[in-house]
């Protein structure tokens, strides 16, 4: 796998995911203390132009039948919190030495957003990243594996270049591998 930029990144924050472009409702593929920096490479290339935002800019998008609402980070914020501790692919470690071997996520349980949202339990979504990167999931599914929609990575906001400002993720043990994992996450829309 070619690396893309070099980014002084606190490892602490560093986070190696995928992002790339799938066909809409195929399978998803992989793509392209004190805090110490380091010079570390991005194992998933630069940040699309769209995701180019300061972790205070969040917006994220919601589509219900019922209706569509706009998140901000303070609006997620204010929603229950949990934690999801997900380890990185061993060839991300190995493209991108210095990465750390885990990561800590904190954000909203997809199960709390859909009900702030109106999405019912028996409806299928879809995930819209800004690189065009799509997963489309019953929520029954996202609710069972603890799905979250993180806006920090060890207790600091999720930047561009580690695939915020808003990423969705799945806890160790989930049984969802991190191809459903979106970086740069912009629209959750209900599609049946």
């Amino acid at each position: 796998m070619k690396v893309g930029a070099w980014a002084a990144v606190a490892v602490m924050v560093a986070v190696p995911l995928v992002g790339c472009s799938s066909n809409d409702g195929a399978e998803p593929t992989p793509g392209s203390g004190s805090p110490t920096v380091s010079l570390v490479p991005s194992p998933f290339g630069t940040p699309p132009a769209d995701a180019d935002v300061a972790p205070t800019d969040v917006n994220l998008t919601i589509v219900a039948k019922k209706g569509e609402k706009t998140f901000t980070r303070d609006d997620l914020s204010a929603l229950p919190q949990a934690t999801a501790v997900a380890k990185n692919p061993q060839e991300w470690l190995e493209d991108a030495p210095g990465l750390p071997a885990e990561q800590t996520f904190v954000g909203v349980p997809v199960s709390d957003l859909f009900i702030a949202a109106g999405i019912p339990g028996d409806a299928k979504v879809r995930f819209s990243a800004a690189d065009d990167y799509k997963v489309t999931m019953p929520v029954s599914k996202l609710v069972a594996s603890e799905g979250l929609v993180a806006i920090d990575g060890d207790g600091v906001p999720l930047t561009p270049e580690y695939g915020g400002p808003v990423r969705l993720v799945f806890p160790d043990g989930s049984g969802v591998g991190e191809k459903y994992w979106v970086l740069w996450l912009q629209e959750i829309k209900q599609v049946s």
